[in-house]
């Protein structure tokens, strides 16, 4: 069958010394050279303006960067790609949660293989790198913060500087499962439909078993102090030139994020909280009360511009969160929840983000004990960003959580 393609058909002719090119608009000769020039402007001079009107491409709506099918959606046949060369659209649909490159509105030209968006399809600031198992990743740099991944890490194995050794892949994460990953919601389904969601790695994992203690750390206010400033990173699960960023590292991120919310987000720049954000006493004075799990739910409400408009896949809820897409350079935290216990999943997919500091913390106890610190991002109405504590070595597992790592 003879595919139904929109077609602009000019019968216009000319019986000057044979075939002649035409002019559409005004009855004027051609400009030498061109074989069809469209203006409603007479007697133009050369490099002038000849119109006051556009040419208006056909519209449609694209779902496929990779197909033609949406040229023909109700048919069961399939143009050839190589004749279509050339084909130029304008796409009216936007979808940038669903498939691996946004899809844009836009003018799109079809190059034989896929549609090409004329113009960037990123925000200037987001580069791409890839990871020691050869993911692609996208980073963005984040002001005075520095360049952050706005995608979670989903390496198995650590970069060739390290060793390249991989990790145990755990489907229960439990207690006793070390140096292992798991996925989001204890599903490796929700990670098979959209990578970008990341893995969630347990403490020595992330860290490459970095020791929970006080050697060779100074400690203020109970968290590792951040050497970070003076290049002392830690790399752990991290590609190379990049690594886990601290508590304080975190703190300035989020900072940045408040101050310039606008160019993060569709808010307003937003405020820090009473009091601020004090990279040297994060959990405000809360550490050596005698607690082993401290949890600083409300410290600001800047978690709707750091999340990620885009749920994880299995969920459904209305997502309101205003923080820019990851192709327009926002932070774009997807709610991957966390994994406690023994063979559970908490009720954290899809409703709460958790991420690994490198900071370990002293809680102040004689005989001594350590843990890590770790921050929180919750969706919903709350808008929150939460910092949190835990000791690795329980009997109902430290937790797996994910890992954004920081461009050394």
């Amino acid at each position: 069958m003879k595919y139904p393609i929109i077609v602009i058909v000019f019968l216009s002719f000319f019986c000057l010394k044979g075939n002649s090119p035409v002019t559409i608009g005004v009855d004027e000769g051609p400009v030498y050279g061109a074989i069809l020039p469209l203006k409603d402007q007479k007697n133009v001079a050369v490099g002038g303006v000849n119109a006051t009107k556009g040419l208006l491409l056909p519209r449609i709506h694209l779902t496929d960067l990779n197909s033609l099918i949406d040229i023909i959606p109700d048919s069961e046949d399939r143009p050839d790609p190589n004749v279509h060369i050339g084909l130029t659209v304008y796409n009216m649909n936007e979808d940038a949660c669903s498939l691996k490159e946004p899809l844009r509105r836009g003018v799109y030209m079809w190059n034989g293989k896929t549609w090409n968006l004329a113009g960037a399809a990123y925000d200037s600031r987001v580069q791409t790198y890839k990871d020691q198992d050869g993911n692609e990743f996208r980073a963005s740099q984040f002001g005075s913060a520095g360049v952050w991944m706005i995608e979670n890490l989903r390496a198995t194995k650590y970069a060739d500087n390290l060793g390249g050794a991989y990790l145990t892949e755990s489907l229960t994460a439990g207690a006793t499962a070390r140096m292992a990953y798991t996925y989001p919601g204890l599903n490796k389904s929700n990670f098979d439909a959209n990578p970008s969601i990341g893995l969630l790695y347990e403490w020595e994992a992330a860290t490459n078993k970095k020791s929970i203690d006080a050697v060779g750390k100074e400690f203020v206010n109970g968290v590792e102090k951040s050497k970070h400033n003076e290049g002392n990173h830690l790399q752990g699960i991290c590609p190379e030139g990049w690594h886990i960023p601290t508590m304080a590292e975190w703190i300035e991120l989020e900072k940045e994020i408040i101050k310039n919310s606008s160019q993060y987000s569709s808010l307003t720049n937003l405020t820090e909280p009473v009091g601020g954000l004090d990279p040297t006493d994060p959990f405000d004075g809360q550490i050596g009360l005698g607690e082993e799990s401290i949890l600083i739910y409300d410290r600001g409400n800047h978690g709707m511009a750091m999340s990620s408009k885009c749920n994880p896949p299995g969920i459904t809820d209305t997502n309101i969160s205003k923080g820019n897409i990851l192709f327009d350079g926002g932070f774009s935290a997807m709610m991957a929840g966390c994994v406690w216990g023994t063979s559970t999943v908490s009720d954290t997919y899809g409703r709460e983000s958790y991420f690994h500091t490198g900071s370990v913390v002293d809680f102040g106890k004689s005989p001594a004990i350590y843990g890590y610190a770790g921050l929180s991002i919750f969706s919903g109405d709350s808008d929150n960003v939460g910092v949190s504590t835990r000791t690795p070595f329980r009997t109902d597992n430290g937790g797996y959580l994910t890992v954004r790592c920081k461009k050394n």
